[in-house]
């Protein structure tokens, strides 16, 4: 009875620490590395793809201000030719004005320059 009762405390010895060796998965630390490694490769690549998408929105704004700085130049050159335009018409509208003016004069001259000849030729009909 000495001898079952130390053979069954022998076993359950053994098999008190087959069962912690077995319970202690032996790829289990090869199972932590693989994970650690994966969650660092995901880490990566999610920083890869922030870098990217920060790239890509910086490019996107700069493109944005480029257009929008060459819309303003373009509205000021417009403006600019408006205003050239609406100057040189209102010059060729003193022009006009300056040459109806001359022509008003020189038909008023002649006019009278006319009446001033029939005028005379009248009194030295009448003499």
């Amino acid at each position: 009875m000495k001898r079952r009762t130390a053979l069954c405390a022998a076993l359950i010895a053994n098999l008190a620490f087959a069962a912690g060796v077995l319970a202690a998965d032996p790829m289990q630390k090869t199972d932590d590395l693989l994970n650690k490694s994966a969650a660092t490769v995901d880490k990566a690549a999610k920083k890869k793809a922030d870098v990217k998408d920060k790239a890509a929105k910086k490019e996107a704004d700069m493109k944005a201000k480029a257009a929008k700085k060459e819309a303003d130049v373009k509205d000021k050159a417009k403006a600019k030719a408006d205003a050239a335009k609406a100057k040189k018409q209102k010059a060729e509208g003193k022009m006009d004005a300056a040459k109806k003016k001359k022509d008003t004069v020189t038909k008023g001259a002649k006019d009278l320059k006319e009446d001033t000849m029939k005028d005379m030729k009248d009194m030295q009909n009448m003499k």
